[in-house]
């Protein structure tokens, strides 16, 4: 019996038929037809990450992620993305980091370590 291969698939238009895809894995000989691939996990053509199948996905012969489309709905989606991580990690309001730096204390330095700056820089402090 056949060993069966357990992995996402990386699809590839047939050049023969351009209603089926088949897998790129050299040691897997699966074929699929186009409805049966949307809403399956891929791998990208191009980036190796993993991916949705969409109908706009599957209008390529190599299917490729959002990251690396350059579709309208791609650019979009890129733009909501960044969108939602400014929400959800928002930058730190600048006045607040300078409150939290100047209560902070500085390094606790003693003296042999202010001598061994001095000699390493080649300055004297005054």
């Amino acid at each position: 019996m056949a060993k069966v291969l357990d992995h996402v698939h990386t699809w590839m238009r047939s050049p023969r038929d351009n209603q089926y895809y088949l897998c790129r894995d050299p040691h897997c000989s699966t074929k699929k037809h186009r409805k049966d691939l949307n809403g399956k996990a891929s791998i990208c053509n191009f980036c190796g990450a993993e991916f949705v199948l969409t109908w706009t996905e599957l209008d390529y012969a190599k299917p490729k992620c959002m990251n690396c489309s350059k579709s309208k709905e791609a650019q979009h989606f890129r733009e909501l993305t960044a969108q939602i991580a400014n929400v959800v990690t928002p930058r730190p309001n600048p006045d607040e980091v300078m409150e939290q730096e100047s209560t902070q204390p500085f390094l606790d330095l003693t003296s042999d370590d202010i001598e061994l700056l001095e000699d390493a820089s080649g300055e004297k402090s005054v």
